[in-house]
């Protein structure tokens, strides 16, 4: 026990009851920082899972963007390969088009250049019946009509009434036919004006 006692004051060393203190405060420390350790390690466990899963949904919606990429690049091939179909389809209708036109031929005597006589304008063809309006279809019709009365005057006095006599008083009147188609002229020319 002497040796002890010397080593101990040597060492300067505390009671027995102190050292025992400050062992068992020393073991709570330590439990505590295990348990902090013990924690940390669940709390990175728990992030690793987290990250992997949120890793796991980022790489799925990079999955479905790069699909959507893909056939929308597709949708963007095929889209411009008609076009170019089309377009290739308008320059062939095109093509045959300008070789159905008639060329545009210039008259002889027209020499070509911008100061010479210029060809002469066509001639203006007789509008058709559906062309006129109903207006001067009504002339054209007015017109006819009073050329075929014109005529059946005409073949009336071929035919001959004969020489007249002298106690026919009959004869010196108009007949009332007669009288009829010269009023009929008179009231149609107030009707429809002539050319």
């Amino acid at each position: 026990l002497k040796r002890y006692k010397s080593l101990a004051d040597q060492n300067n060393l505390k009671e027995r009851d102190d050292l025992q203190k400050e062992n068992q405060k020393l073991q709570i420390d330590l439990e505590e920082k295990e348990l902090r350790v013990k924690d940390l390690e669940k709390h990175i466990v728990n992030l690793n899972k987290n990250h992997r899963h949120e890793l796991g949904i980022e790489m799925a919606r990079n999955r479905d963007t790069q699909k959507q990429n893909d056939q929308l690049r597709e949708q963007n091939s095929t889209l411009e390969r008609q076009l170019k179909e089309k377009d290739k389809e308008l320059q062939i209708k095109n093509i045959y088009a300008n070789r159905a036109r008639a060329p545009h031929r210039l008259p002889a005597s027209y020499g070509g250049t911008p100061h010479d006589t210029p060809p002469p304008k066509a001639r203006k063809r007789a509008p058709s019946l559906q062309e006129l309006t109903p207006r001067e279809k009504v002339k054209q019709y007015e017109e006819k009509r009073r050329e075929e009365q014109q005529k059946h005057r005409e073949s009336r006095k071929g035919k001959g009434e004969g020489p007249r006599m002298a106690f026919n008083d009959n004869n010196d009147k108009p007949s009332h036919n007669t009288q009829r188609y010269d009023d009929y002229d008179s009231y149609n020319s107030y009707d429809s004006p002539q050319k």
